[in-house]
């Protein structure tokens, strides 16, 4: 059996190798000036059942700034998630769903912020 564990934010920060960064990191967070993001992957597949999503990898997290406008860091972070594409793929295969590579990757791609982070920003956008 393989483990699918995915460390939180703040795990992850536990685990930073440098801890003047992790410091920092943590006053930016603590302080309000800052939140961590966490970003996800996902299809979503129409069966004749209905619409289900089904999670690829996760990465980051990422310092999201809590002033100005942090729309472009998130916009970024979450298009780096095309590049896990190949892992979702091999999950979706794995299902066993019929589908191709092509249409996995033509298909459209649309951010979604979890309800959390989109309380966090409203006042900023």
């Amino acid at each position: 059996m393989v483990s699918r564990y995915q460390p939180t934010a703040s795990e992850w920060l536990e685990s930073w190798p440098e801890p003047l960064e992790r410091r920092r990191i943590r006053s930016e967070v603590t302080t309000g000036r800052a939140c961590l993001a966490m970003f996800q992957i996902f299809a979503e597949v129409e069966f004749d059942t209905g619409v289900d999503r089904i999670g690829g990898t996760r990465w980051g997290p990422a310092l999201v700034p809590l002033s100005g406008d942090p729309t472009k860091l998130i916009v970024e972070s979450a298009y780096d998630g095309r590049l896990h594409l190949g892992d979702l793929y091999g999950d979706l295969r794995s299902a066993p769903l019929s589908f191709g590579r092509w249409e996995l990757y033509a298909a459209p791609f649309r951010l979604e912020l979890d309800s959390a982070l989109e309380k966090l920003l409203s006042p900023q956008m």
